[in-house]
């Protein structure tokens, strides 16, 4: 590109920031581009562990619960030392089946 009124001066500042701004926007492609790997990487693992799952024969059951039900959820998981709240789901969905059976 030519600037035939530009002073050497101006020439440099102009250079310099047409360098800065390539620096700038290649941290940020580098950027997207690790996100991007790293995205991907997640959702490989994801992946992998959902299929370790589903050979152990378990499904992936999501829902929304009251607050107040998670929390008192999450004071017995602390009380019990369970790692997460799983466990103490399963129990209580295998004893209201029992129950509702009678057994």
């Amino acid at each position: 590109m030519i600037f035939p009124h530009a002073s050497g001066d101006e020439l440099k500042i102009f250079t310099s920031a047409v360098a800065v701004w390539g620096l700038q926007n290649r941290k940020k492609a580098l950027l997207l581009v690790t996100m991007a790997e790293d995205a991907a990487e997640i959702r490989r693992k994801v992946a992998a562990h959902r299929e370790r799952v589903k050979a152990a024969g378990r499904v992936f059951v999501n829902t929304s619960l009251p607050a107040e039900l998670v929390i008192r959820l999450d004071q017995i998981k602390e009380a019990k030392g369970a790692s997460s709240r799983a466990p103490l789901i399963e129990e209580a969905v295998r004893l209201l089946i029992e129950k509702e059976q009678g057994t």
